[in-house]
């Protein structure tokens, strides 16, 4: 072949070449955006935790693609769950640390923690301020973590239905100080510990965020044990509408509110009687369980010390009557169980006002 037509042979094939090369260009790449955006607490998915006899765990890794929330506070990936109706429940929520150039950099999602009741409304928040670090062990990984305690048996608090993770403006600007491995290894190995600087871990929108829950309520399964040998009537009509209207939560409020003015007035004994008056009642109820679960009746009425002029206790007691009636006829005994607990939490804050 002669040297120009070998010169031609030449261009045409880098020609193509960089028409090839044009062409793949001209595609651009696929941008990763988030699988749900949320602009606010009520629009999130919940995921249902399951916490009964056994703790659970979940893992989850936060990426781009991870469901966001935009607010005006935040836009950041976020994670909600949702809790069971009632019980006590230890949770953690830890974040992994992720390191760089040989240890000397780390990050991680700087997680804070928001607790939500039914309507959304923010119940307790646990800041990015309160993390506390796990140091890594021989074959554990390093991360920060939040630990607290969520009892929703409580009448006279509000009780917690959400909790979501997320990481606020003040997560992304928040430090924390971790290991520093070529002074510990340094330190091991007894040498002098290298003058360097500490090691400070920053915050990152990606990371791995696992969630570990125990209940610290004993579960009841409905197939665990036998229904109640006597069902007792449930009121119909309008007497039907007025039991399950009994807002224990309110009575328990009025009631510990008379008792803390009964005290600011300086009327001790009349205080005292109220006290009385409700560990009598909180004894009643559990006598009151026993005895429908176990025998033909029980009564129509909860006895108690209170004297006539114990309005408040007659609203009260009748109220935690009528709601331990209706669970057990509808075989709800965890529900009845769970009237008798809120009738000892009343009992608690009472005596804390002595």
């Amino acid at each position: 072949m002669s040297s120009p037509m070998k010169k031609t042979a030449l261009c045409l094939a880098l020609g193509l070449l960089a028409g090839c090369a044009t062409h793949d260009s001209a595609i651009a790449p696929t941008t990763k955006e988030p699988v749900a955006v949320y602009h606010s607490l009520p629009t999130l998915n919940y995921q249902p935790l399951r916490i009964y006899d056994e703790a659970i765990q979940q893992t989850i890794g936060l990426t781009e693609q991870s469901a966001t929330l935009k607010t005006i506070n935040s836009n950041s990936a976020v994670i909600g769950w949702q809790l069971p109706g009632y019980g006590a429940y230890r949770l953690k929520i830890s974040s992994q640390i992720k390191r760089g150039k040989f240890g000397r950099e780390a990050s991680a999602f700087m997680p804070e923690v928001q607790l939500l009741d039914k309507h959304y409304q923010v119940v307790k928040t646990v800041p990015v301020t309160a993390l506390d670090y796990q140091k890594p062990g021989l074959l554990g990984q390093e991360y920060f973590y939040h630990s607290f305690v969520v009892d929703n048996r409580d009448p006279l608090l509000t009780p917690v239905e959400y909790i979501v993770v997320y990481m606020s403006d003040d997560g992304r600007n928040h430090k924390l100080q971790v290991v520093d491995m070529e002074k510990e290894y340094a330190k091991a190995r007894g040498f002098m510990p290298p003058a360097t600087k500490d090691v400070l871990a920053t915050a990152s929108d990606h990371g791995v965020i696992t969630l570990e829950a125990m209940s610290l309520t004993e579960a009841y399964s409905a197939g665990s044990a036998p229904g109640p040998a006597y069902t007792p009537p449930v009121p119909t009509g309008r007497e039907a509408e007025a039991a399950v209207g009994f807002e224990t939560i309110a009575l328990s409020k009025e009631y510990r509110e008379t008792v803390f003015q009964l005290l600011a007035d300086g009327k001790v004994q009349e205080a005292l009687a109220l006290r009385e008056s409700a560990g009598q009642m909180h004894a009643d109820l559990q006598e009151a369980f026993s005895a429908l679960y176990r025998r033909e009746s029980a009564g129509n009425a909860i006895e108690s010390t209170a004297s006539d002029s114990q309005e408040i206790y007659k609203r009260l007691s009748h109220a935690y009557q009528q709601q331990l009636i209706m669970h057990l006829q509808q075989g709800e005994t965890r529900a009845a169980l769970r009237v008798i607990d809120q009738s000892r939490m009343l009992l608690s804050h009472i005596d804390a006002l002595f």
